[in-house]
């Protein structure tokens, strides 16, 4: 699925994430900036990937080299601050840049690097938020291309890839993208709504 489908999914499960709360307008911007980054990061592992072309990766070949950098500075960065989450992605840096398109960032095992370097950053800086929408904005990117016919290697390092029964077309604008981006659309708008109208009763 194209980047734009990912963020509006993220932007829904970050909606609902809101509207299932009662918190200050700063932690609702956390919730839904950190359910549309986790919904697109999935997809680092292929160099024209929304964010990747924003930070000036062309090619595979220039994607190892960046990821691996920053693996190496979180490193370092670890060697000097001895801060836990910067291992964790540290190696999340080291295994994108090798990863093929829906193995490695498209898997169970991603998840778990991704939740645990999340977990020890949330509790150090205090932002409880970021976590759980993170996650599961994440976890909905996966099922999104667990819905497209080449499916993901969930259980990565096995490179088995694996769909759901019924699966659609992964095309550019395609029918099914476009009734994805409306109906997301159309839920973000309701249920912020809905909850504007609990809150005035």
């Amino acid at each position: 699925m194209m980047g734009k489908t990912h963020g509006i999914i993220g932007a829904a499960v970050g909606t609902t994430l809101i509207v299932q709360n009662n918190l200050p307008f700063n932690s609702n911007c956390i919730i839904l900036f950190s359910s549309i980054i986790g919904a697109l990061l999935a997809d680092l592992d292929h160099p024209k990937a929304f964010i990747n072309q924003k930070l000036g990766i062309k090619n595979a070949k220039s994607k190892i080299i960046f990821y691996s950098l920053l693996g190496v500075f979180f490193v370092t960065s670890f060697y000097y601050y001895k801060l836990y989450f910067l291992i964790y992605f540290s190696v999340l840096c080291f295994l994108i840049g090798v990863s093929k398109h829906r193995a490695f960032t498209h898997s169970i095992l991603a998840i778990v690097f991704y939740s645990l370097g999340l977990y020890y950053f949330s509790i150090y800086f205090d932002c409880k938020y970021i976590f759980t929408s993170f996650v599961l904005g994440y976890i909905s990117h996966i099922l999104a291309d667990m819905l497209t016919k080449q499916g993901v290697e969930l259980f990565y390092p096995l490179h088995q890839n694996i769909r759901f029964p019924i699966t659609t077309t992964t095309k550019n604008n395609s029918l099914t993208e476009n009734c994805i981006h409306v109906l997301a659309g159309l839920y973000i708008i309701f249920a912020f709504f809905n909850k504007i109208q609990i809150s005035l009763v």
